[in-house]
Protein backbone atom coordinates (compact mmCIF):
# COMPACT_ATOMS: atom_id res chain seq x y z
CA UNK A 1 0.00 0.00 0.00
CA UNK A 2 1.08 3.16 -1.32
CA UNK A 3 -0.31 6.26 1.42
CA UNK A 4 -1.86 9.29 -0.18
CA UNK A 5 1.05 12.41 -0.51
CA UNK A 6 0.11 15.06 1.27
CA UNK A 7 -2.33 17.46 0.18
CA UNK A 8 -4.18 14.30 -0.74
CA UNK A 9 -6.61 11.67 1.33
CA UNK A 10 -8.28 8.64 0.80
CA UNK A 11 -11.24 8.06 2.61
CA UNK A 12 -12.34 4.49 1.53
CA UNK A 13 -10.43 1.19 1.69
CA UNK A 14 -9.65 -0.38 -1.38
CA UNK A 15 -8.85 2.95 -3.44
CA UNK A 16 -6.91 2.76 -6.45
CA UNK A 17 -6.50 6.80 -6.45
CA UNK A 18 -6.23 9.94 -4.02
CA UNK A 19 -8.59 12.43 -3.68
CA UNK A 20 -7.01 16.49 -3.37
CA UNK A 21 -7.94 18.57 -0.69
CA UNK A 22 -10.75 20.79 -2.11
CA UNK A 23 -9.50 24.98 -1.89
CA UNK A 24 -10.85 25.69 2.16
CA UNK A 25 -9.11 22.37 3.23
CA UNK A 26 -5.46 21.17 3.54
CA UNK A 27 -3.88 17.71 4.29
CA UNK A 28 -0.48 18.33 5.60
CA UNK A 29 0.64 14.90 6.23
CA UNK A 30 0.66 11.13 4.00
CA UNK A 31 -1.46 8.78 4.71
CA UNK A 32 -4.52 10.81 5.71
CA UNK A 33 -8.17 9.67 5.72
CA UNK A 34 -10.09 12.74 5.21
CA UNK A 35 -8.49 16.55 4.72
CA UNK A 36 -8.70 19.46 7.33
CA UNK A 37 -10.66 22.45 7.47
CA UNK A 38 -8.94 25.52 7.72
CA UNK A 39 -9.10 27.17 10.90
CA UNK A 40 -10.65 31.10 11.38
CA UNK A 41 -7.84 33.12 10.28
CA UNK A 42 -6.17 31.45 7.48
CA UNK A 43 -7.62 30.15 4.04
CA UNK A 44 -6.60 27.74 1.37
CA UNK A 45 -7.25 28.84 -2.38
CA UNK A 46 -6.18 25.82 -4.17
CA UNK A 47 -6.55 22.26 -4.42
CA UNK A 48 -4.22 19.86 -3.12
CA UNK A 49 -3.18 22.35 -0.17
CA UNK A 50 -0.80 21.18 2.54
CA UNK A 51 -0.34 23.93 4.10
CA UNK A 52 -2.70 27.08 5.49
CA UNK A 53 -2.14 31.31 4.56
CA UNK A 54 -2.85 33.50 7.18
CA UNK A 55 -5.03 36.48 5.93
CA UNK A 56 -3.03 39.56 5.46
CA UNK A 57 -3.49 42.74 7.73
CA UNK A 58 -6.23 44.63 6.48
CA UNK A 59 -8.45 41.26 6.39
CA UNK A 60 -10.10 38.25 7.90
CA UNK A 61 -10.76 34.72 7.38
CA UNK A 62 -13.78 32.48 8.54
CA UNK A 63 -13.25 28.82 8.82
CA UNK A 64 -12.91 26.87 5.75
CA UNK A 65 -12.29 29.98 3.51
CA UNK A 66 -10.95 29.58 0.31
CA UNK A 67 -9.58 33.54 0.06
CA UNK A 68 -9.28 36.40 2.48
CA UNK A 69 -12.41 39.44 3.18
CA UNK A 70 -11.23 42.71 3.17
CA UNK A 71 -12.40 44.24 6.26
CA UNK A 72 -15.55 46.34 5.42
CA UNK A 73 -15.74 50.34 6.00
CA UNK A 74 -15.79 51.40 9.42
CA UNK A 75 -13.97 48.05 10.77
CA UNK A 76 -10.39 47.30 10.47
CA UNK A 77 -7.76 44.18 11.02
CA UNK A 78 -4.46 45.12 12.36
CA UNK A 79 -3.14 42.06 12.59
CA UNK A 80 -2.22 39.36 9.72
CA UNK A 81 -4.48 35.97 11.11
CA UNK A 82 -7.70 37.26 12.02
CA UNK A 83 -10.82 35.74 12.02
CA UNK A 84 -12.79 38.57 11.97
CA UNK A 85 -12.68 42.39 11.63
CA UNK A 86 -12.82 45.14 14.60
CA UNK A 87 -15.06 48.00 14.63
CA UNK A 88 -12.99 51.51 14.40
CA UNK A 89 -14.12 52.24 18.37
CA UNK A 90 -16.05 56.19 19.18
CA UNK A 91 -13.82 58.88 18.45
CA UNK A 92 -12.09 56.96 15.23
CA UNK A 93 -12.94 55.69 11.65
CA UNK A 94 -12.01 53.63 8.81
CA UNK A 95 -13.70 55.11 5.28
CA UNK A 96 -12.07 52.62 3.14
CA UNK A 97 -12.18 48.56 2.73
CA UNK A 98 -9.01 46.77 3.60
CA UNK A 99 -7.80 48.68 6.47
CA UNK A 100 -5.07 47.71 8.59
CA UNK A 101 -5.98 50.84 11.18
CA UNK A 102 -8.76 53.47 12.17
CA UNK A 103 -8.02 56.90 11.84
CA UNK A 104 -8.93 59.54 14.59
CA UNK A 105 -11.89 61.76 13.70
CA UNK A 106 -9.85 65.23 13.24
CA UNK A 107 -10.68 68.78 14.76
CA UNK A 108 -13.93 70.10 14.14
CA UNK A 109 -15.71 66.80 13.64
CA UNK A 110 -16.64 63.79 15.92
CA UNK A 111 -17.19 60.03 15.83
CA UNK A 112 -20.18 59.21 18.43
CA UNK A 113 -20.80 55.70 18.08
CA UNK A 114 -18.69 52.66 16.92
CA UNK A 115 -18.30 51.24 13.75
CA UNK A 116 -18.28 54.69 12.01
CA UNK A 117 -16.97 54.91 8.18
CA UNK A 118 -17.36 58.72 8.28
CA UNK A 119 -16.85 61.73 10.73
CA UNK A 120 -19.53 64.22 11.74
CA UNK A 121 -18.89 67.93 11.85
CA UNK A 122 -19.45 69.87 15.03
CA UNK A 123 -23.26 71.65 14.62
CA UNK A 124 -23.09 75.93 15.38
CA UNK A 125 -22.50 76.23 18.50
CA UNK A 126 -20.73 73.28 19.50
CA UNK A 127 -17.22 72.78 19.03
CA UNK A 128 -14.35 69.84 18.76
CA UNK A 129 -11.40 71.37 19.84
CA UNK A 130 -8.66 68.27 19.46
CA UNK A 131 -8.51 64.95 17.29
CA UNK A 132 -10.31 61.87 18.80
CA UNK A 133 -13.40 63.13 19.78
CA UNK A 134 -16.77 61.45 20.66
CA UNK A 135 -18.89 64.46 20.53
CA UNK A 136 -19.16 67.87 20.01
CA UNK A 137 -18.66 70.59 23.24
CA UNK A 138 -21.00 72.67 23.73
CA UNK A 139 -19.94 76.72 24.21
CA UNK A 140 -20.58 77.98 27.66
CA UNK A 141 -22.12 81.23 27.02
CA UNK A 142 -25.14 79.72 25.07
CA UNK A 143 -27.30 82.92 25.39
CA UNK A 144 -25.05 85.30 24.18
CA UNK A 145 -25.51 87.47 27.27
CA UNK A 146 -21.81 87.60 27.98
CA UNK A 147 -22.48 85.57 31.77
CA UNK A 148 -21.73 81.44 32.20
CA UNK A 149 -24.25 80.62 34.21
CA UNK A 150 -24.13 77.88 36.48
CA UNK A 151 -26.64 76.27 34.51
CA UNK A 152 -24.66 76.60 31.53
CA UNK A 153 -21.39 75.44 32.92
CA UNK A 154 -23.32 72.56 34.04
CA UNK A 155 -24.31 72.08 30.53
CA UNK A 156 -20.84 72.11 29.36
CA UNK A 157 -19.27 70.05 31.70
CA UNK A 158 -21.82 67.52 31.59
CA UNK A 159 -21.13 67.19 27.68
CA UNK A 160 -17.26 67.42 28.20
CA UNK A 161 -16.73 64.68 30.64
CA UNK A 162 -18.72 62.25 28.41
CA UNK A 163 -17.18 63.41 25.44
CA UNK A 164 -13.79 64.92 25.36
CA UNK A 165 -10.85 62.84 24.65
CA UNK A 166 -8.68 64.15 27.41
CA UNK A 167 -10.35 63.02 30.36
CA UNK A 168 -10.47 58.68 31.12
CA UNK A 169 -10.24 56.97 34.22
CA UNK A 170 -6.94 55.19 34.96
CA UNK A 171 -4.65 53.61 38.04
CA UNK A 172 -8.74 51.98 39.46
CA UNK A 173 -7.20 49.99 42.40
CA UNK A 174 -9.05 48.10 45.36
CA UNK A 175 -7.85 49.14 48.40
CA UNK A 176 -8.64 47.34 52.15
CA UNK A 177 -12.29 47.55 54.07
CA UNK A 178 -13.98 48.34 50.50
CA UNK A 179 -12.13 51.41 50.09
CA UNK A 180 -11.61 51.99 46.30
CA UNK A 181 -9.33 54.71 44.34
CA UNK A 182 -8.54 55.95 41.03
CA UNK A 183 -7.41 58.76 38.82
CA UNK A 184 -8.81 60.55 35.73
CA UNK A 185 -6.53 62.42 33.19
CA UNK A 186 -6.73 66.31 33.37
CA UNK A 187 -9.25 66.80 36.08
CA UNK A 188 -8.10 67.32 39.88
CA UNK A 189 -10.60 69.67 41.16
CA UNK A 190 -14.05 68.30 40.89
CA UNK A 191 -16.25 65.86 42.72
CA UNK A 192 -18.27 63.19 40.88
CA UNK A 193 -20.97 60.91 41.64
CA UNK A 194 -19.84 57.11 41.87
CA UNK A 195 -22.74 54.80 40.77
CA UNK A 196 -22.97 51.02 40.95
CA UNK A 197 -24.32 47.80 39.72
CA UNK A 198 -23.93 44.38 39.54
CA UNK A 199 -25.00 44.26 35.63
CA UNK A 200 -22.43 46.24 33.44
CA UNK A 201 -25.07 45.87 30.59
CA UNK A 202 -27.87 47.70 32.58
CA UNK A 203 -28.93 50.62 32.46
CA UNK A 204 -30.42 51.03 36.72
CA UNK A 205 -27.40 52.42 38.26
CA UNK A 206 -27.57 53.23 42.08
CA UNK A 207 -26.35 56.09 43.39
CA UNK A 208 -23.31 55.63 45.65
CA UNK A 209 -21.25 58.22 46.95
CA UNK A 210 -19.29 61.07 45.96
CA UNK A 211 -15.62 60.75 45.24
CA UNK A 212 -13.38 63.68 45.61
CA UNK A 213 -10.29 64.17 44.73
CA UNK A 214 -7.39 62.19 44.82
CA UNK A 215 -10.67 60.36 44.12
CA UNK A 216 -11.14 57.85 46.57
CA UNK A 217 -14.81 56.34 47.79
CA UNK A 218 -15.89 53.42 49.97
CA UNK A 219 -18.34 50.74 49.02
CA UNK A 220 -19.72 48.47 51.75
CA UNK A 221 -21.12 45.97 49.89
CA UNK A 222 -18.05 45.16 48.31
CA UNK A 223 -17.00 41.91 50.25
CA UNK A 224 -15.43 38.73 48.82
CA UNK A 225 -18.98 36.91 49.09
CA UNK A 226 -20.55 39.54 47.16
CA UNK A 227 -21.65 39.23 43.91
CA UNK A 228 -18.86 41.57 41.16
CA UNK A 229 -19.72 44.86 41.35
CA UNK A 230 -19.39 47.19 39.07
CA UNK A 231 -18.56 51.31 39.04
CA UNK A 232 -19.24 54.40 37.02
CA UNK A 233 -19.12 57.72 36.84
CA UNK A 234 -21.35 61.16 36.83
CA UNK A 235 -20.97 64.86 36.86
CA UNK A 236 -22.85 65.77 39.06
Amino acid sequence: MTPAAPGNFVSISGASLQTPAVAGSYCPIPGMQNSILTPAGYYTSSNGAVTVAPAPAGSYATAGATSPTPADAGTYAPNIGMSAAIPASPGYYVPTIGSSFMLAAPAGRFVASSGASTTTPAPAGTYAPIQGMRGAITLGDASGDGVVTQSELDTVLTNYWTNSAWVYMTNAAKLCDGNFEFALTNATAWDFSVLVSTNVGTTNWDYLTVAHPVYQFADPAATNGAPMRFYRLRWP
